[in-house]
């Protein structure tokens, strides 16, 4: 349900654009646009956003009881207290959208003038609710003169623009405790406090019908400009033609990113400082963030670009990074275009699966490249994964001398990886956390490699020697892990791993029942290739250089979810999650004092069979050509959904 709200409460902060149609966003912006999110039509993206089966869910009369209970927790602790503060209506605001909605970052010298900071801009084209959006603003600067905060009138090549002065006890409190804090705020005493961030200005204005609000001059003035010229702008790029031909056009929403311009900065980026002496010994103390970028092979790829459209039975959305062939580097080294390799799931994948993906790769050259990459990031990394693989090896070696790991286990790569997930067994309430799972790797020597595979995941569990069986003439080595070796003080059920190959893989297993059902290749539901409407989807997200497939089904993913979520609701100590990540906890921020997540009441969910249809599958495929990688992912609609009103 994230993409209808996430539009709304973007169009709700937002409006206008001119009485004339609107140039696309890629005409009016200039060519050294950071980057841009547009929705060429409101309304259709409206429509399309209000046709999803997910937010058709929302609408469900099973979900009133949980909707009405959001609905009234939101409007008393952030609508109305927003609107008192800003003197506006936002059910009236999310209204005004009638055209296009972009919102762009422009560089205004940055990064070349460290001192000048990229100014954002949003533009709404409100067509003939711009009468209204006018009021809005009329409402807005009365309030904020009424509370006695900064304001006065500029004009922007004749345009009149209300600037207001917003410092930090500016925004509203009840927004502020929704948004991360900063770590360092929330130190003991006795720590320097981090300097305030002085104020910033507002700038809100009308150009004909379009509503525009920058937090910079020079963006405004740059804007204006292009919005009365034509050629020369953002959509003349070859970066940007190029990504426009590929993934954006006819999308409902789309986003492009100038990540060329973003590398200019990595150098300048701050490794992440030593907090304690032992810190030194810890190999991702010294990471610096631009070498991380570089490892990914972000330093290789020109612009980024997402798109969602409406397509024939479903969504489609898609990804793509133009990174030219022979300018990429670390990891997009590993996406390498398949000669004639089968994708599609293997007939022994049954219909069943929740989970299934296939990725046609080099092994040894991916191998090669994972390696490479480690030391560039830095050789202590490389100098760990060697020593996993020697004391690995001479583990290996105590039971057999002439035990060679490197040989068996990296030489024997193939170019085809399987991973497929089943329902769980049983009805428990930790079953869903841990479904049968199956990894199935090519080799020209899978025997070899199984034996290898066996030595590695026995020396990592560091538990007792594996224990080896027989099952319709292949072994099966069982690999358990040390008791006691998770943290935590109620760690999950530790499981064992099974090990085997077949005559073209190697496999891996979680649970030996779903091992013994590939082995024995009898008895298992009909193949999940023949599942109704997969081949069609699969002719939504399937191009020429495809190397990676994938299927999910959402339907019993969401109904193990549900069942989560009211064993949560049951568990009064259980706090709610915080929507906190390894990634915003990197960057220094602290947790928000409250979340969003805390108004739904999951206690009232209804049983998932009262909303199940609203959930099908969805597939992905990614596909490297020589302009660059593509990722696509299609939802179906559900079969028997009614057409949505």
């Amino acid at each position: 349900m994230k993409w209808p709200l996430l539009a709304t409460l973007g169009l709700a902060l937002a409006s206008p654009a001119a009485i004339a149609a609107v140039p696309p966003a890629e005409d009016w912006l200039p060519e050294d646009t950071l980057g841009f999110i547009t929705a060429p039509d409101a309304r259709r993206l409206r429509a399309a956003g209000g046709a999803l089966p997910w937010f058709r869910l929302w609408q469900d009369e099973a979900l009133r009881p949980v909707r009405e209970n959001f609905v009234g927790q939101f409007r008393e602790n952030l609508g109305r207290p927003l609107e008192r503060d800003l003197g506006v209506n936002l059910a009236a605001l999310a209204g005004l959208a009638q055209g296009q909605v972009t919102l762009a970052l422009l560089p205004n010298g940055w990064p070349a003038d460290r001192a000048a900071r990229p100014g954002a801009l949003l533009l709404v084209d409100t067509r003939d609710r711009a009468p209204e959006a006018e009021k809005a603003i009329a409402a807005f600067r009365q309030r904020w003169r009424d509370a006695g905060r900064g304001l006065h009138t500029e004009r922007v090549r004749g345009v009149e623009f209300v600037v207001a002065t917003v410092g930090a006890n500016d925004v509203p409190g009840s927004l502020k405790r929704l948004l991360p804090g900063r770590a360092d705020a929330r130190e003991p005493a006795g720590q320097s406090d981090p300097p305030a961030a002085g104020p910033r200005t507002l700038w809100l204005g009308m150009h004909g019908a379009l509503l525009l609000l920058a937090g910079e001059r020079p963006t405004l003035d740059r804007v204006l400009a292009r919005l009365g010229e034509s050629g020369g702008g953002l959509g003349e790029l070859p970066a940007f033609r190029r990504t426009r031909e590929e993934c954006l056009r006819a999308a409902d929403l789309f986003g492009w990113f100038n990540t060329q311009a973003l590398r200019d900065v990595w150098p300048a980026v701050p490794a992440r400082p030593a907090t304690a002496p032992d810190d030194a010994a810890e190999p991702s103390a010294a990471l610096h963030p631009g070498r991380l970028l570089e490892a990914a092979g972000l330093g290789g790829v020109r612009a980024a670009a997402f798109s969602l459209q409406a397509a024939p039975g479903g969504t489609l959305a898609q990804f793509h990074l133009a990174a030219p062939e022979a300018e990429r580097r670390g990891l997009l080294r590993l996406w390498v275009a398949p000669t004639n390799a089968e994708t599609l799931p293997p007939p022994f994948v049954p219909a069943d699966a929740i989970q299934f993906t296939r990725w046609r790769l080099d092994g040894p050259k991916a191998w090669a490249t994972l390696t490479n990459t480690a030391n560039a990031i830095t050789p202590a990394l490389l100098s760990t994964a060697d020593w996993i693989l020697n004391t690995a090896e001479e583990a290996g070696q105590l039971a057999n001398p002439r035990f060679n790991l490197r040989r068996q286990l990296l030489d024997n790569l193939g170019d085809d990886v399987v991973l497929f997930q089943r329902p769980p067994r049983d009805e428990t309430a930790a079953a869903p956390a841990s479904p049968p799972q199956l990894l199935l790797v090519g080799s020209p020597r899978p025997e070899e490699m199984a034996d290898a595979l066996k030595v590695v995941l026995g020396a990592l569990a560091g538990g007792p020697a594996p224990r080896e069986r027989e099952f319709l003439g292949r072994k099966i080595h069982t690999v358990s892990p040390l008791a006691g070796a998770q943290p935590g003080p109620t760690p999950p059920p530790l499981r064992a791993l099974h090990v085997s190959a077949s005559h073209t893989h190697a496999l891996v297993a979680n649970d030996a029942g779903i091992l013994e059902d590939y082995l024995r290749a009898a008895g298992t539901p009909p193949p999940l290739r023949d599942a109704p409407g997969l081949a069609e989807a699969w002719q939504q997200v399937i191009r020429p250089g495809a190397a990676l497939v994938g299927y999910r089904n959402r339907r019993e993913e969401q109904r193990a979810a549900f069942a989560r979520w009211k064993l949560r609701a049951d568990d009064e100590a259980t706090p709610a999650p915080s929507g906190m990540t390894p990634v915003t906890e990197s960057l220094g921020l602290a947790a928000p004092e409250e979340s969003l997540l805390q108004w739904m009441d999951t206690k009232q969910l209804p049983p998932f069979a009262a909303v199940e249809k609203y959930f099908h599958f969805t597939v992905f495929a990614g596909a490297a050509t020589a302009d660059g990688l593509t990722f696509r992912i299609f939802a179906p609609t559900p079969p028997g959904l009614p057409a949505a009103q």
